[in-house]
């Protein structure tokens, strides 16, 4: 028998430090004598919120959103897994909803159907071996929408010419 992970309550272990631990078996029967300590564990935690979420204005349009982030300061002492996303589906407030799990990349494009000129607020989380970490700040960004059609045009005589048309809107 193996054990994989111990989550017990924090005792102030520095990251990555070695851990001396005592087992004790249960089953329906009781509990075993109090192992020899071991080692070989290593103290790890779950990652810092995701930083810096910022909208990618060259993709994110009326039908859909891009937007990065970077990792937070610290991993919990084990690579970055993935990210899960969350949103708060166009409606504001403070309810969040899952986007989307196991995201590799540290940047997301929605494929849900957006509505245009709608605000949507995102939130990401980092995943390593232990967990997931916080939920990082919120990013609000809208939904592109179409542009108004331009009005009040009108020429400009200075610079017409029998090569080109000068307009103003």
């Amino acid at each position: 028998m193996s054990l994989s992970k111990l989550i017990v309550p924090p005792y102030d272990h520095v990251l990555d430090e070695s851990v001396w631990v005592k087992i004790v078996a249960e089953n329906f029967y009781g509990d075993s004598l109090i192992s020899e300590p071991g080692n070989g564990g290593l103290v790890k935690l779950v990652p810092d919120a995701p930083v810096n979420l910022a909208n990618d204005p060259f993709v994110t349009s009326d039908l859909r959103i891009k937007f990065t982030w970077q990792e937070g300061a610290s991993n919990g002492g084990d690579t970055v897994l993935d990210f899960n996303i969350y949103y708060d589906n166009g409606y504001g407030g403070d309810t969040f909803i899952l986007l989307a799990s196991n995201v590799e990349a540290a940047h997301y494009t929605t494929t849900v159907t957006l509505i245009n000129d709608v605000n949507y607020s995102f939130k990401v989380t980092a995943r390593n071996t232990v967990g997931s970490g916080l939920q990082s700040q919120a990013v609000t960004i809208l939904a592109a929408r179409v542009a108004d059609a331009p009005v009040n045009m009108a020429s400009i005589p200075s610079i017409t010419t029998a090569y080109q048309i000068g307009i103003t809107w």
